[in-house]
């Protein structure tokens, strides 16, 4: 299997503009492939985001929809007309609204990495996402698409919701209006990122106050 490992912002640069090209079905057709030769193993290929470092206020100024919602499908890795990288599409089920316009029960994350059926890329540094848990996330929307995002900050903008030390169900209802919370959240990517969930609904509604988010 052939290894080849790259950094480097301008790769992370050529990542970040196919990420917001769009999500999807209206998506350019993937131009990913089967192994040609029997039994032959995908080349793997390891990249780096290195984003830029963000404080969590910045996290909630710079995000067009901040939403808290669960993983209900996971795409398989492809590849667009033109573009080398490969992607993967998460597809979401939105149990709350915490900032933004988007009341949607359901929007599409595009994230860089994953496998095609010639190339497994592994994006260093991108946000972490799976199933069977509620995820507290920063997004960005996409350039083309309404229903179509992108994390803020790659890893910084993703975050795993905890009762106690314990992973939150999706069919658990973590905010009532008017309640306050305990539950805390836990970076997808960097475990020792916590942030308690009440905190960053008082810090939405702060920062909201004070002007909105930076467009």
């Amino acid at each position: 299997m052939e290894k080849r490992r790259v950094f480097g912002s301008l790769l992370a640069a050529v990542l970040a503009v196919g990420i917001l090209a769009g999500c999807g079905s209206n998506s350019p057709a993937p131009t990913s492939t089967k192994p040609s030769g029997s039994g032959s193993a995908p080349d793997t290929v390891g990249v780096s985001t290195d984003p830029e470092s963000l404080t969590h206020e910045e996290l909630i100024q710079r995000s067009d929809e901040i939403v808290i919602g669960s993983v209900t499908e996971i795409s398989d890795g492809y590849q667009l007309s033109g573009d080398s990288s490969v992607y993967t599409d998460y597809h979401i089920k939105v149990s709350n609204v915490l900032r933004g316009a988007d009341e949607s029960d359901n929007l599409t994350i595009r994230l860089s990495g994953g496998e095609t059926g010639t190339l497994v890329m592994d994006a260093d540094g991108e946000a972490k996402l799976e199933q069977g848990k509620l995820f507290l996330l920063f997004l960005q929307r996409a350039e083309t698409e309404e229903d179509c995002y992108t994390v803020i900050g790659a890893w910084q903008g993703a975050f795993a919701l905890s009762d106690k030390g314990m992973p939150v169900t999706p069919d658990v209802q973590v905010l009532t209006d008017g309640e306050t919370t305990d539950i805390t959240c836990v970076n997808s990517y960097n475990e020792t990122e916590t942030w308690a969930l009440q905190d960053v609904r008082d810090n939405i509604h702060t920062l909201s106050e004070d002007g909105g988010n930076e467009g």
